[in-house]
């Protein structure tokens, strides 16, 4: 008993008191996000990715947009990217065939193109001997009117789908496009800068969202992380996960995290963005709206994709 005391009472008073958090990986637009790669680096990607999750002992899912697998003369290789991520025990989620946005397309055409994208994703899931149950709205719009909301929610229970809602979102798209660059020119210090970049912004937004967690329940709940599978995210999940470990949190998978309350309350947003949906349940909740507050990626990093993207 005295060692044990010992031994604790010389423990970093950082590890003594980090709060006991928690977050689930999710990941958006497999198999691949933003600048398509060339199928060899596109395997690289992938492989690092998943086997850098699996070593880090991090539960993920993947949502998959399957217009990315026809790609002519790849699409077995890519199919076969997938098969990946089941083999490392993440399952794969339905993100819709071609990435449509709900606000922008007749409702109709949108559901075909969710049945369209589970063509694929369905068998590979059965040979796994798992049932695919996740739905992810691209852009996580979820309808501009009470009843796109509500007729698409019909339509997913009436499919057997269940909406994977996220708490916590990064822009890592911005920080994406702008690293892929750097890498195609070999700019391997501007790689690091937006690599650390991104790392330290990730950290923002989990504070921030931490914070807005205990102002609208109360409490701190299981986060759900949604990033993207890209290089960025693969090259950076040491450094991701070593912050989030040094902040309190432990790795869980989705399905843990939707076991707390909090994922049963009624989402009261209606509009033409995607927020979180802590802020979605503060307006059910009818508490002011944080959306504005959010912090913004650093304006070098805001510019330069702008700059870049067009």
């Amino acid at each position: 008993m005295i060692l044990f005391l010992i031994v604790f009472l010389c423990l970093p008073l950082a590890a003594q008191d980090a709060p006991k958090r928690s977050v689930a990986f999710t990941y958006d637009d497999l198999p691949n996000c933003g600048a398509q790669l060339p199928l060899d680096q596109l395997t690289a990607m992938t492989t690092k990715l998943v086997d850098g999750l699996k070593q880090a002992k991090v539960p993920a899912i993947g949502f998959v947009n399957e217009n990315k697998l026809d790609v002519e003369g790849e699409r077995p290789q890519r199919i076969a990217l997938l098969q990946q991520w089941l083999n490392a025990g993440f399952p794969l989620g339905n993100h819709t065939y071609s990435h449509p946005d709900i606000n922008k397309v007749p409702m109709l055409s949108y559901q075909e193109d969710i049945l369209k994208g589970e063509q694929v994703i369905s068998g590979l899931m059965k040979e796994h001997g798992q049932t695919l149950s996740w739905f992810r709205h691209p852009f996580t719009h979820t309808g501009n009117t009470e009843q796109a909301r509500e007729t698409l929610e019909g339509f997913l229970q009436r499919k057997g789908y269940r909406i994977a809602p996220f708490t916590v979102e990064t822009s890592d798209y911005m920080f994406a496009l702008i690293y892929h660059n750097a890498l195609k020119k070999g700019d391997q210090a501007a790689a690091t800068r937006i690599r650390t970049g991104y790392v330290d912004y990730s950290e923002r937004m989990f504070s921030w969202f931490e914070r807005l967690s205990q102002d609208t329940l109360g409490y701190e709940l299981p986060q759900i992380l949604l990033i993207h599978a890209n290089q960025l995210n693969a090259d950076a999940l040491p450094a991701l996960t070593a912050m989030l470990t040094r902040r309190g949190y432990s790795f869980i998978s989705l399905e843990k995290a939707m076991k707390d309350e909090a994922y049963r309350r009624r989402d009261g947003y209606v509009g033409e963005s995607g927020p979180s949906w802590l802020h979605r349940w503060a307006v059910a909740a009818n508490k002011p709206s944080r959306l504005r507050d959010e912090p913004d990626p650093p304006s070098w990093v805001v510019d330069l994709y702008r700059e870049q993207s067009k």
